[in-house]
């Protein structure tokens, strides 16, 4: 049974005005995926969620929204890729934006502590789908140094937002 499920925006993203690029694991442009600082962040993050990094415990499941033509983003495949590789896990990318009810099914069958990747506006999907009401009704446009916590009880979830502090400028 799923006893942690952390929910994350995908890393940092070029920017709208184009003066921040995206860049593929290789280097090569790709606005489709992350700028250098969210390369920069998923490789703090992979340090984080390793063995020994946090607190929050080692994932044994992975979830990033799998891109289409309709979401082209590679932007949370890409996060969580880092740790993946670290921690030899398979990244799950059954699920698109768009799916969040299903995603949401799925991860209360995982076991222990899981960690998803996703677009900030499923995110939002996802939490209410675990908590209902109490969840935030939205993800700051801007925002990618933070994740929300929902660990379970008796009574069921309980969310805590939580800012990451991985890199310099972070909340």
């Amino acid at each position: 049974m799923t006893t942690k499920i952390i929910l994350l925006r995908h890393a940092e993203k070029p920017s709208a005005d184009g003066t921040v690029g995206g860049v593929d694991a290789s280097g090569r442009p790709n606005d489709d995926d992350l700028s250098v600082r969210g390369w920069q962040r998923a490789g703090a993050l992979a340090r984080f969620f390793a063995p020994g990094g946090g607190s929050l415990g080692v994932p044994r499941a992975l979830y990033a929204s799998r891109p289409t033509a309709e979401h082209p983003s590679r932007r949370a495949v890409s996060t969580l890729q880092p740790l993946a590789r670290w921690l030899g896990l398979p990244l799950n990318q059954s699920f698109t934006c768009g799916q969040e009810p299903a995603l949401t099914q799925a991860l209360a069958t995982d076991e222990g502590v899981t960690l998803v990747a996703w677009d900030h506006r499923g995110l939002c999907r996802i939490a209410q789908a675990l908590v209902g009401a109490a969840a935030p009704d939205h993800w700051p446009a801007g925002c990618f140094d933070r994740y929300w916590i929902f660990s379970r009880d008796a009574d069921g979830w309980r969310l805590a937002p939580q800012p990451q502090q991985l890199l310099d400028g972070d909340d």
